[in-house]
């Protein structure tokens, strides 16, 4: 019975040298567990952070610098488009009062201003789309882009509203010209 009992203290001793070393293994898993803990909300900060820079940079987009709002070739834009308008209500105001010019040649003159403010509206939905917030995500230098394409449009719009308003002004004054030196001939010769 002695070697029973002897035995039976053997492996309590066994036991508890067990446990202690089981103690000692839980207290390293709890800082296995703590570090990994640790490092993956540290990863989910991180990629929430990530993600904020990226939210953040993309709703930045959306947003138009104010050197660009009021850069001189927007100003510049705006110019233009007033000018044709000007030169367009001109044209119609003449076309409208003068008897002279043939309707054929009144027909295109009219057909062409109207295309011509069809293609200012365009250029003014371009130019508030570009300068207004969230209405395009673009970096700044592809609204500087865009904004300098608009401008040489917008340039060549005016040009051509000069140009044509010269013409049909010539043309006008051309033809009241001719009909008056016919009616001056017409007296010269009698006919009248």
């Amino acid at each position: 019975m002695g070697e029973w009992f002897n035995q039976k203290k053997t492996q309590i001793r066994y036991l508890a040298k067990q446990i202690a070393e089981l103690k000692i293994y839980l207290g390293y898993v709890k800082r296995g567990y703590n570090i990994v803990s640790g490092g993956l909300n540290t990863i989910k900060d991180i990629k929430n952070g990530e993600f904020q820079l990226h939210d953040l940079y993309y709703k930045s987009l959306g947003l138009v610098n104010p050197r660009i709002r009021n850069a001189p070739k927007a100003k510049g834009i705006v110019n233009h488009q007033l000018y044709i308008l000007k030169a367009a209500d001109a044209i119609n105001k003449l076309l409208e009062s003068d008897h002279t010019l043939p309707a054929s040649l009144k027909t295109y003159a009219g057909e062409s201003v109207s295309r011509l403010l069809e293609d200012v509206e365009k250029v003014r939905k371009s130019l508030v789309e570009l300068t207004t917030d969230n209405e395009m995500k673009l970096t700044d230098d592809e609204r500087l882009k865009r904004l300098d394409l608009l401008f040489d449009y917008s340039k060549n719009q005016f040009v051509f509203a000069q140009k044509f308003s010269s013409e049909v002004i010539t043309l006008i004054q051309s033809i009241q010209q001719e009909q008056r030196d016919e009616q001056i001939l017409k007296k010269l010769h009698g006919l009248q």
